[in-house]
């Protein structure tokens, strides 16, 4: 229903009327794409909250308080945009008015400020370690949550002041309000920024992030470990808030602040929480590529050996050891016995024959090998009586095959 009148004669129904339709669908269509968003973002929101709550059950109280605060209030805040568009477009479906008197619509600025106190909060504690516990730094951060938190508080009250009586003090100072609340938001958030990604781009030689594969692996990873989400949306508030005046869009970034702040967080612990637990897994090899992967292979070595070969082998014991020529210069798998050949003629019935030394009781060094000729004659008596071993019979044998005479087999007759 109409309101109080406006300057140019016009109600608060056809003013709404008329700057709405200016831009029907960028206005109209803003209010479905930011309810749309806001609701994703609450269910990547409860599926990190669940795991966080999970596996950090044993996380410092600072922690778990701040993700809390930060998501009771997010949720919060997705309650109150469902309440919102059942107002806008269910309750006062038709009417224009309730889009240009955003009475309610001003108090969704007090979820925002709980979340990005609660998550910025964090973030300068780390910032504040990063630095040494700086004292300076602790200064410049009080300053900017007592800016933000005042700009935060005092943009809704003048909001509903500035509806009802329509000053234009009241709208001045509303201003200012929106002013102190982004800028703290800024002032803190990039020097956040700052901090964290040089301590991250100074210490990457140490730390396990180095050798992800991939360049935009790495950049996500600076993106959400230095909070940078939440400073991009805070400056999106900022341009469309003071740029656009004529246009409904600042209610996107207004009403999906406070997820953006808390998804951070959240996503920020528990990267850190799954690279943990990944180690205690024994899968570092994975998530931290700063060690190089190790493969253990098991191999089966097998020995064959050739056929009519009289090698010594490893199960044969109490064998005497192999003659080489010279171990200095070969290794034991390219050598095999010495093998001396000697003929000896005993009458015209006797055939050479080469015979295999069986004496490895002395292995011969380079030194033996060349004083071989002064010892030949004391070895002549030796191989003789080797050789007496292996002679063949063949004076009795009629045959002259070199097999026993037949005379001697008893079961065979001639």
């Amino acid at each position: 229903m109409a309101s109080v009148i406006s300057t140019g004669g016009l109600s608060v129904e056809d003013f709404a009327k008329l700057s709405i339709n200016m831009n029907r669908n960028v206005n109209l269509g803003t209010y479905f794409i930011a309810t749309t968003t806001d609701l994703l973002l609450c269910g990547v929101m409860i599926v990190q909250f669940v795991e966080y709550w999970t596996y950090s059950r044993t996380d410092r109280k600072f922690n778990k308080a701040v993700v809390i605060v930060s998501s009771l209030t997010s949720m919060g805040g997705t309650f109150f945009v469902l309440n919102m568009m059942f107002k806008l477009f269910v309750y006062q479906f038709g009417e224009y008015s309730p889009f240009a008197t955003t009475r309610d619509l001003g108090y969704l600025a007090i979820f925002d400020v709980i979340s990005s106190f609660a998550t910025s909060l964090f973030f300068a504690e780390r910032a504040f370690l990063i630095l040494g516990r700086s004292k300076i730094f602790a200064i410049y951060a009080i300053i900017c949550f007592l800016v933000n938190i005042t700009g935060g508080i005092g943009y809704p009250v003048l909001q509903d002041i500035s509806t009802r009586t329509h000053k234009e003090s009241d709208l001045q100072h509303k201003v200012w309000m929106t002013t102190m609340y982004v800028s703290g938001a800024l002032g803190l958030d990039f020097m956040v920024n700052v901090i964290v990604t040089w301590s991250m781009l100074k210490s990457k030689a140490e730390s396990g992030w180095k050798g992800v594969d991939g360049a935009l692996v790495r950049f996500g990873r600076i993106v959400i470990e230095a909070g940078y989400p939440q400073t991009m949306i805070t400056i999106c508030w900022f341009v469309t808030f003071f740029g656009y005046t004529d246009l409904y869009i600042a209610i996107y970034p207004l009403w999906v602040q406070n997820k953006f702040y808390t998804c951070v967080l959240l996503a920020s612990l528990n990267s850190r929480y799954s690279l943990r637990r990944a180690r205690n897994q024994g899968l570092t090899n994975y998530l931290d590529p700063s060690k190089p992967p190790v493969v253990h292979v098991v191999t089966e070595t097998y020995v064959q050996q050739s056929e009519g070969s009289n090698l010594p082998t490893q199960s044969t014991p109490n064998l005497p050891k192999p003659r080489y020529s010279n171990p200095d210069h070969h290794n034991s798998a390219s050598f095999s016995p010495r093998r001396k050949t000697q003929s000896t003629k005993k009458g015209n019935l006797q055939i050479e024959f080469e015979e295999e030394s069986t004496d490895y009781d002395e292995t011969p060094t380079l030194t033996n090998s060349i004083n071989g000729n002064n010892n030949q004659n004391d070895l002549t008596d030796k191989e003789e009586d080797s050789d007496s071993l292996h002679k063949l019979d063949y004076i009795d044998n009629s045959s002259r095959t070199g097999l026993t005479d037949d005379s001697f087999l008893p079961s065979i007759k001639k």
